[in-house]
């Protein structure tokens, strides 16, 4: 193919979302596509659409150059669109200044996200009223087969694309084949932080919607952006200003409390959600109250005042909040001089484990623990080791397609802010009452030198006695509450032997004993 092929869509669209008032685009929508790439397009770039009818830059989204190559843009790609195979690829786009974020699915299947703050999904994957398909202006692309397309001025719900299936002859929307539970398997549990009050990727962002929807999914932790009205109220409002996320426009902080009330926060996210409103703090914990911890991201200081009213109005359990402050040690101490038990969430450069009094610092500090910005990478395994030696939780934000998951549980994490909290539960591994599910695998091979040993932690477990040894019948060592123990120094060509006992109100719960070999070339 060239950069002068491909096909032009003129869809007849409603203006809608962010860019919708200020740029009559349509901001929000889906494109389902039926499509084959024969082997000789297999390890090539494939471009699926793009908005510039020009064909003047880049397409939007590609199938990777690669053999069995995923879907996405910008080096973020996930799934498999395999040769000579029908496939049912679903891109759901929200774009947003500095906001944008999408879903892709292959098969009814979901593959990932991408979003979150900085993402670049903004104006140039806003549609006009048409659009490319499959042509890009370096002639990215290659040949393949589409047998039916569908386009919506809205963000299909995950619910709707599961519902589809596969390719289907009759046409794109005629359910093909249903999707199969998704084959990653998370190697530990790890607790969900919805983002954005808890439901980020289905939900308008800080409403009453999203925290009922984490709330139902059973979310542990849901993740609040928290700032204060002119009146003194804190509320939920990620940006400085309305404009993105309300009918409105202007500075959260000229407008008071029956002001913000007005506007409506749901219609640019889809009309479903028409008359949603910004929500206050004590309305959140009302609806969280014993169900979940608010996590807040303190976007602006000297909330801490607003946030103990809501308190004594809800009788909101102050052990369960935690504050990000953003490295601002004078705010921790002011939210520690009201609330002395508070729990400080820092995000420190992972450097800062090579001085000698950084833990006990922020002990000192009331930090509680740790969220490192990961994304699709992976955290970095040194310092969650040392903080987690150190008794401090570690959390990684944002995590938004299922293989970043799996990477960063098997790393030790405690918990992963994430779009997706309903994905991140339908690939924890089970939970039995015994330890299970180690890491090595029982019976692994060429394990490292300085392995870091993590299981699935049984129910209702409170401590951890651990057993390790060159015999069968390992020694014990110590009991912990961490849910990771790492070893190091071992011996090259030796076999290790473990066990994870696990202490709860009512007994101790024997475990099994796993196995594992040392590498005879040190890692």
């Amino acid at each position: 193919m060239t950069a002068q092929q491909g096909y032009r869509v003129a869809h007849g669209g409603a203006a809608n979302g962010p860019y919708g008032e200020s740029n009559g685009r349509i901001s929000n929508y889906t494109l389902v596509m039926d499509v084959l790439f024969p082997p000789a397009s297999d390890g090539l770039f494939r471009a699926l659409y793009q908005t510039d009818t020009n064909n003047a830059n880049d397409a939007e989204f590609y199938v990777r150059d690669g053999v069995n190559g995923g879907i996405g843009i910008n080096g973020i790609y996930h799934g498999s669109i395999r040769a000579n195979t029908w496939h049912r690829i679903a891109i759901v786009m929200q774009s947003a200044p500095g906001e944008g974020k999408c879903q892709r699915f292959i098969d009814g299947q979901f593959v990932g996200g991408i979003g979150s703050t900085g993402s670049g999904l903004g104006i140039r994957w806003a549609l006009k009223q048409a659009f490319l398909l499959f042509t890009d202006n370096d002639g990215e692309t290659a040949g393949g087969f589409v047998s039916s397309i569908y386009f919506v001025d809205r963000a299909m719900r995950m619910e709707e694309i599961s519902a589809l299936g596969g390719a289907h002859a009759a046409g794109a929307l005629t359910p093909g084949n249903p999707p199969g539970p998704l084959p990653q398997q998370m190697p530990r549990r790890v607790g969900a932080i919805g983002h954005r009050g808890g439901f980020f990727c289905c939900t308008p962002d800080n409403t009453l919607a999203s925290v009922r929807r984490a709330i139902s999914n059973n979310v542990p932790v849901i993740e609040i952006d928290t700032r204060l009205s002119a009146d003194g109220v804190a509320l939920l409002v990620h940006d400085p200003t309305v404009d993105r996320t309300t009918d409105g426009t202007g500075p959260v902080a000229s407008m008071t409390v029956a002001q913000l009330k007005t506007l409506d926060a749901g219609s640019w996210f889809s009309p479903e959600f028409a008359g949603e409103r910004i929500p206050t703090v004590a309305e959140v914990m009302t609806e969280a109250k014993g169900k979940m911890i608010l996590y807040f991201d303190l976007k602006v200081t000297g909330l801490i005042d607003a946030i103990m009213n809501a308190i004594r109005q809800t009788g909101f359990n102050p052990d369960d909040l935690w504050f990000y402050v953003y490295q601002n040690a004078s705010e921790a101490a002011a939210i520690r001089s009201r609330l002395p038990n508070a729990k400080i969430i820092w995000e420190p450069p992972v450097s800062s484990i090579s001085d000698p009094n950084f833990f006990n610092n922020m002990r000192a500090m009331g930090v509680f623990g740790f969220d490192l910005k990961v994304y699709y990478g992976a955290v970095n395994s040194e310092f969650v080791r040392a903080a987690k030696e150190e008794g401090f939780m570690v959390s990684v934000y944002t995590i938004l397609d299922p293989d970043t998951m799996v990477r960063n549980a098997a790393l030790g994490v405690d918990y992963m802010e994430t779009d997706f909290p309903q994905i991140m539960n339908a690939i924890q591994p089970p939970q039995f009452t015994a330890a299970s599910g180690p890491t090595p695998t029982n019976g692994a091979v060429n394990v490292s030198t300085s392995p870091l040993l993590t299981w699935v932690v049984g129910r209702n477990a409170i401590a951890h006695r651990i057993y390790f040894d060159t015999n069968s019948n390992p020694a014990f060592l110590w009991q912990q509450t961490k849910d990771v123990f790492a070893a190091s120094h071992l011996t090259v060509n030796t076999t290790y032997y473990w066990r994870v006992d696990e202490v709860t109100a009512s007994g101790t719960v024997t475990g099994p004993v796993w196995s594992f070999t040392v590498g005879s070339v040190p890692h």
